[in-house]
């Protein structure tokens, strides 16, 4: 059972993906993500959606000139 679903959305509104991440992996007995953690994926995520973004774009450009 997923404890963090994060959607890969960009500005349109354009689901590129999901991250789906199971219980934290902790030496202690918290298996909760924190605030941090959550923040940090959530920026990860971000980054993410934007590479998906340029690589679809550059993969447009370059069709687009061969066509």
């Amino acid at each position: 059972m997923p404890t963090l679903i994060v959607p890969l959305i960009e500005k349109e509104k354009h689901l590129n993906g999901i991250i789906i991440l199971q219980e934290r992996i902790a030496i202690e007995d918290e298996t909760t993500y924190t605030d941090y953690e959550q923040k940090m994926i959530m920026s990860i995520a971000q980054l993410a959606t934007v590479a998906i973004n340029n690589a679809s774009l550059m993969e447009r450009s370059s069709t687009d000139m061969m066509t």
